[in-house]
């Protein structure tokens, strides 16, 4: 005798030693279970990440605005499009782009209405603005772009 209990009945019969298909499928299920999580929480992490960035890019297009308002002695109006999920610079040259519509939602609240759907925040030659805020909803989750009317500045929650 080896001194070593037999781990299966293969061993126990006196054939070779080796894992049976049943214990095999349990550790492919397992394993198929682990990357199927996997790849839930990267999905997740990959869309939560594009929006931060889209927000910080938001940001600073709505300072930029404020900027050139005060810079130019002149109103500047940064335009929200809740159909296309962007905001657009005065002049609409510079514009972001958040995820597509089935994953990012952009809701408009407190913004001037302008034709063809869009809303906006003016920014005063004084600094000042319109206030508003705009929310982020992606994945269940809210976030805000907000926008003092009083001082004109801009900033995000994390809601």
């Amino acid at each position: 005798m080896t001194g070593r209990m037999p781990t299966s009945r293969t061993e126990q019969s006196g054939g070779e030693a080796g894992f049976t298909l049943v214990e095999m499928l349990a550790v492919l299920a397992i394993l198929a279970l682990a990357a199927t999580l996997v790849v839930a929480r990267v999905s997740e992490r990959r869309t939560s990440d594009a929006v931060a960035v889209s927000i910080a890019r938001s940001l600073a297009l709505l300072r930029e605005t404020r900027d050139a308002a005060i810079r130019s002695g002149r109103d500047q109006v940064a335009y929200v499009d809740t159909v296309d999920g962007r905001i657009i610079a005065p002049g609409g040259q510079t514009e972001v782009r958040f995820a597509p519509a089935s994953e990012v939602r952009l809701r408009a609240r407190s913004l001037e209405r302008y034709p063809a759907g869009l809303t906006g925040v003016r920014f005063f030659s004084t600094g000042g603005s319109t206030g508003g805020a705009i929310a982020v909803e992606f994945e269940g989750r809210s976030r805000s772009i907000r926008i003092d009317w009083l001082t004109g500045r801009a900033w995000s929650d994390g809601g």
